[in-house]
């Protein structure tokens, strides 16, 4: 899940501009799920669902509840900073 969000940070990065910019010149709209807002958030569920992972794999090792805690904290501030 890291992954797909790497890739929508590469999409963001480097593709969507000159996208932009070929589809200004040729008269037409960029499409909605290229908008800048819904790949923000998009790359943040992807995030999320990475951290969610990581807590679950954890709960399976059952590693200390330490661990456990610190990851489910970071799983739902990743959640909260999805917009």
């Amino acid at each position: 899940m890291k992954k797909g969000a790497g890739t929508i940070s590469y999409l963001f990065d480097n593709v969507i501009s000159p996208l932009r910019k070929s589809l200004e010149n040729a008269g037409l709209e960029m499409p909605l799920d290229f908008d800048d807002g819904f790949l923000k958030f998009l790359r943040g569920v992807m995030m999320a669902e990475a951290q969610e992972c990581a807590w679950q794999k954890a709960r399976l090792a059952q590693m200390k509840n330490g661990i456990q805690a610190k990851l489910a904290v970071q799983v739902g501030q990743q959640l909260i900073g999805v917009q």
